[in-house]
């Protein structure tokens, strides 16, 4: 039952009404995609689809065998699951896989500052 319940979640139709989060992690990719020029796609490790394994067959099938996993949560990187899924990936098909985590702290003091920074400009 469980299983059923969370293949039907993974498939649940998304829009900005009923999960913003998911909205915004395509937008944000959209925007990496322009600004950086590379291929770029999104998967989720639980709860909502594409999976991680999803995409890393897609990829590989379009002929990608370097990929660059980047971990949303900047602060806990990926869970121990899916850092396994990963390793057994690699072992099972010939691709280079970087998960590019932790982040620099020094990036993240930069982000934040800079994203302050910009409320407090807007109340000047």
């Amino acid at each position: 039952v469980y299983k059923r319940q969370e293949d039907e979640l993974k498939k649940w139709p998304r829009n900005p009404n009923n999960d913003i989060s998911y909205i915004n992690i395509v937008n944000l990719c959209e925007e990496l995609r322009y600004v950086l020029g590379f291929v770029t796609e999104f998967a989720f490790e639980n709860f909502c689809s594409p999976t991680l394994s999803e995409v890393l067959y897609d990829l590989i099938s379009r002929g990608f065998y370097s990929i660059i996993i980047v971990p949303i949560d900047y602060l806990s990187g990926l869970e121990k699951e899916t850092l396994e899924e990963i390793e057994r990936f690699k072992n099972k098909n010939d691709v280079e896989i970087q998960v590019a985590w932790p982040y620099k702290i020094g990036l993240q003091a930069d982000f934040i500052a800079t994203h302050i920074l910009s409320f407090i400009r807007k109340s000047i």
